[in-house]
């Protein structure tokens, strides 16, 4: 794909991971099978990442969403932002922490 990512493009890209017979996953599960696992970290814009979890939810799809506590473009835990990934999770993502390892550069 060229240009610039759009929803259009990702429903389409889930539908044609459907009809390849994929089905849906998380991280601990068996993959044994013909599974897919999607995931997406959340590192600037967390509302368009609602947007997209509707999508999924609408096409039968589920991911994991990492939230990164430490950036610059968002609080995760300002009622706002807590409101959208309660809803993400609602919709079937499953929510983890996306840490920025840089930021432990000079301790580690």
């Amino acid at each position: 794909m060229t240009g610039n990512f759009t929803f259009e493009y990702y429903r389409f890209l889930i539908g044609l991971l459907q009809n390849k017979d994929y089905l849906f996953s998380s991280f601990d599960r068996d993959c044994t099978i013909k599974r897919v696992i999607l995931r997406h970290d959340i590192d600037i814009d967390i509302y368009n990442s609602l947007n997209m979890a509707e999508i999924e939810s609408q096409l039968g799809a589920f991911s994991t969403w990492f939230i990164q506590p430490n950036n610059d473009f968002y609080n995760m835990l300002s009622k706002q932002i807590v409101e959208i990934i309660s809803e993400i999770h609602h919709l079937g993502g499953i929510i983890g922490l996306h840490i920025d390892g840089t930021m432990f550069s000079d301790h580690v």
